[in-house]
């Protein structure tokens, strides 16, 4: 039984319920960070759901693992909701496939995957908050052939660190880190991804963008994207940029009667709207809305 959240009725061969504080019964990908409830999602190999799972009301200090089975199929779609502190990791079996998306508001998250052979994990986060955020998220492909991509859409008017992680441990991997956001008023991003290839990942295919958009002349953002490659045989590349929308580019918009506020959602919404994309393209687009409408600029 999942004590106190929010979820619709879960699909035949999906379980979720709560493990009170106890640490997570499948290893120590994350270190205890904080006391707090801990729930385990658990989909039966051969499962496929046919819908999102959503998971909403974590109490402040939560914990969430999620263990796919083989060739188990997924989507679920977790919402925060002022949380205090949020940590999670997830383990995929061979040939499993999750795609999980993380909306809200918190100010620490941490999060870890594990991807074993065949296996493939989409992360999706949207990140909006007019206060301090330090969100991490790392991971591993550890069997042949897996595929993992990290997808971050941001939203800030303060203090934001934001770190991926995305790791090759085993050929022919797949997989890529797309970061992309906006910062106005006094926001203050740190925006960190990284990409590692260890010595027997040959054959991994990867990349790594992170791109920013400036809405005020008082916001500020860091793009630090890094590739650390330790063998030959893989194809990896890196890209970064900042661009910056003046107040005359805003005002022009007032030619066609449409005011500040209004000008500034729609730059917003244009600059983050091609982070969305493939099959759960609808589900991240609409998260990005409502980050939209909460930090109105």
């Amino acid at each position: 039984m999942a004590n106190n959240l929010a979820i619709q009725a879960l699909p035949h061969g999906v379980t979720l319920f709560s493990v009170g504080d106890s640490p997570s019964p499948m290893g120590d990908l994350l270190a205890p960070e904080h006391e707090g409830a801990h729930w385990l999602l658990t989909c039966a190999r051969d499962t496929c759901s046919p819908r999102p799972i959503t998971l909403s009301g974590f109490p402040s200090h939560a914990h969430l693992t999620i263990v796919l089975e083989e060739r188990a199929q997924a989507h679920v779609h977790v919402v925060l909701e002022q949380s205090a502190v949020f940590s999670n990791e997830v383990f995929l079996r061979s040939g499993a496939m999750l795609s999980f998306l993380t909306s809200g508001m918190a100010e620490r998250v941490r999060q870890k995957g594990s991807v074993e052979s065949d296996a493939s994990l989409h992360w999706q986060i949207v990140t909006d908050s007019a206060s301090i955020v330090d969100h991490d998220v790392e991971s591993t492909v550890r069997g042949v052939g897996g595929e993992h991509s990290i997808t971050w859409a941001f939203l800030s008017s303060a203090a934001h660190r934001l770190a991926a992680r995305m790791v090759f441990a085993a050929p022919n991997g797949h997989g890529a880190i797309t970061m992309r956001g906006v910062a106005m008023g006094q926001a203050r991003v740190e925006c960190n991804g990284s990409i590692v290839i260890e010595e027997n990942a040959k054959g991994t295919e990867t990349k790594l963008q992170e791109h920013a958009l400036l809405l005020d002349a008082t916001a500020h953002v860091d793009a630090v994207p890094a590739l650390e490659v330790r063998t030959n045989d893989v194809k990896a590349g890196h890209s970064a940029s900042l661009h910056r929308i003046g107040p005359e580019e805003i005002f022009s918009f007032s030619a066609r009667g449409i005011d500040v506020a209004t000008a500034r959602s729609m730059c917003i919404e244009g600059f983050l709207r091609s982070v969305a994309q493939g099959k759960d393209a609808a589900t991240m687009r609409a998260s990005i809305q409502r980050a939209i409408a909460r930090l109105r600029p």
